[in-house]
């Protein structure tokens, strides 16, 4: 952990300043590049609350709970994203739904609630932003190896409800396929209004309400999310390497059903990334679905008036209103948000 990060963090119980304490610094010429970064350690509140830093790490959670089997996955595929063309795949998605450029970046404080293996961090901070990657899960580990090296990149475990910073502290927040994964994602969401300062940008996505889903739904509610993860992760190993034997449609069949998302896998063509995709799809133990109208009137009822709405379902962008803007504006004017496209259910 680097010890400007010290200064971002409160206790998320009580909002208050956190005191280090014990902390053990690695050398800066240490074996693994870190340059002086604490080790371990623990973040104290004046109200007696210890949060231990481990791994470099400050914990701010006792366990990942609902959310256990992502942290598996993404320490068993730690780089399958990051390295090679994958780098380039998340490059392109974070941009695609985010409607964000460079410049909405560069020297920006950012926040990416619920990081993974630190893809879109790496993004961000490649862009010249200062990121601060947050996660549920042990996922975090891996994404601090990854991109913990770069001078402006900073991670957390962390509970998206019990998030350790103060309000309005960030530029820019983005979630990208997490918060349909939390048990309330309409409150998860406005946590992280709750951080965007004044004049900032918020960017999620979310899964759309595809037709077709009931039955996999059902699947994964019934039984595989119920699975043991290693057993559930062995099979989906199994399964990738037929999917060419699916590629001939059988409609009504129920193996095909069963086995559709593996043929078609979002179309990656490794078979890594067909085994994280399938795993990802059938191991949470919450997975909620929307369309634009609903995740709309999220940022409608948090006040955020300007919206984009990109052409991947469903991933909307917001943007807060200034304090001089909103001064400016009311004087009985009709809040009325702004579409980049025309909002209509997918």
């Amino acid at each position: 952990m680097k010890r400007t990060l010290i200064d971002l963090l409160v206790c998320p119980r009580h909002g208050r300043p956190l005191d280090l304490e014990k902390e053990e610094v690695l050398a800066a010429n240490g074996s693994d590049g870190a340059r002086g970064e604490i080790a371990s350690g623990a973040l104290v509140c004046p109200e007696g609350c210890h949060h231990p830093i481990v791994g470099g790490i400050p914990r701010f959670v006792e366990s990942d709970r609902y959310a256990q089997n992502f942290g598996m996955q993404w320490n068993l595929h730690a780089r399958t994203q990051l390295d090679g063309a994958a780098s380039s795949l998340s490059r392109d998605r974070f941009f695609s739904e985010t409607a964000l450029g460079a410049a909405d970046l560069d020297g920006k404080l950012v926040l990416d609630a619920g990081c993974g293996m630190g893809r879109f961090s790496d993004v961000v901070a490649g862009e010249g932003a200062t990121v601060v990657g947050v996660d549920l899960t042990r996922a975090v580990e891996s994404a601090h190896a990854n991109v913990g090296g770069r001078e402006r990149a900073h991670f957390a475990q962390a509970d998206l409800f019990e998030l350790p910073f103060r309000p309005a502290t960030f530029d820019v927040v983005f979630s990208i396929g997490v918060l349909h994964h939390t048990p309330d994602p309409p409150r998860a969401f406005q946590r992280l209004v709750e951080l965007v300062k004044p004049g900032g940008c918020l960017a999620i996505s979310v899964y759309s309400k595809y037709p077709g889903w009931g039955w996999h739904e059902k699947v994964r509610e019934r039984f595989t999310s119920k699975m043991d993860p290693e057993k559930l992760y062995r099979l989906c190993k199994l399964l990738v390497p037929l999917a060419p034997l699916f590629s001939l449609r059988i409609p009504g069949d129920p193996l095909y059903r069963l086995v559709w998302y593996p043929r078609g896998s979002s179309g990656y063509r490794d078979p890594q990334w067909r085994l994280l995709d399938l795993f990802d799809h059938y191991s949470p133990t919450y997975q909620f679905r929307y369309d634009y109208p609903e995740v709309a009137e999220w940022f409608r009822r948090a006040g955020i008036r300007q919206i984009e709405l990109m052409p991947v379902p469903v991933c909307i962008t917001g943007w807060k209103e200034s304090r001089d803007w909103a001064a400016t504006e009311s004087g009985g004017h009709e809040d009325r948000p702004h579409y980049g496209h025309e909002l209509t259910a997918h």
